[in-house]
């Protein structure tokens, strides 16, 4: 058995060295700051949409109920209120 073992072993190379890569400093750093938080959020429900918070301006809404595949007849509650969804 100790013969086998060695001759194994002579069989098998000798594990390369790892490769040691010096890291490279940058010449600059691009900081891109997130936009901040929307102050509401769109909510997908049964019967359509709900915004809970601040509600967006018409254009805002109209665009992000678009983006969000709203179809007509969609019931989109907005606060205590509440309309159909009639894309223009």
């Amino acid at each position: 058995l100790d013969d086998l073992r060695k001759r194994l072993f002579t069989l098998v190379p000798e594990p390369e060295a790892p490769l040691v890569v010096e890291a490279e400093v940058a010449e600059f750093i691009v900081y891109r700051p997130k936009p901040p938080p929307r102050p509401w959020t769109l909510f997908r429900t049964m019967d359509g949409y709900r915004v809970a918070g601040t509600p967006p301006s018409d254009e805002t809404l109209e665009r992000t109920l678009k983006a969000a595949g709203a179809r007509r007849g969609a019931i989109v509650e907005v606060g205590d209120e509440s309309f159909t969804y009639v894309p223009s």
